[in-house]
C-alpha cells in the first residue's frame, strides 16, 4: 500500500453518549480537557454517512511566524494607525469609567 494512502489515527477515543429529551448530549470531562474544551465554545458538526464528527471552531491565531519572526496579524490590512488605535482603546476606557 502506497505511504500516501496510509492514514494514521491518533488518540482515537471511542465513547457512547446519549442524546436527551433537548437533543443534547454531554462531552465527558475528559474529552473536554483533551480537546481544551469550555463552556461557550463553539463546535462545527459534520454529517459523515450515518455518523457525525464534531470540531472545535477555534479562533485564527493572532501571532504567525513570518521569515522565522513571530508577528501579531490582526487579520487583513490595517487601516488605522496604532497611534489611533491606542487613543480609541483609551477614550472606550475613559467612557467606562465615567459610567
Amino acid at each position: 500500500m502506497p505511504e500516501t494512502m496510509v492514514q494514521t489515527i491518533v488518540n482515537a477515543i471511542m465513547l457512547e453518549l446519549t442524546v436527551d429529551k433537548g437533543g443534547r448530549v454531554v462531552i465527558p470531562k475528559s474529552l473536554r480537557r483533551g480537546l481544551r474544551l469550555q463552556a461557550g465554545d463553539k463546535l462545527a458538526a459534520e454529517q459523515q454517512g450515518d455518523g457525525m464528527v464534531l470540531r472545535p471552531i477555534r479562533p485564527e491565531v493572532a501571532l504567525k511566524k513570518k521569515y522565522g519572526i513571530w508577528v501579531y496579524g490582526a487579520g487583513g490590512t490595517q487601516s488605522v494607525s496604532s497611534a489611533e488605535l491606542v487613543e480609541q482603546d483609551r477614550e472606550r476606557r475613559i467612557q467606562e469609567l465615567s459610567r
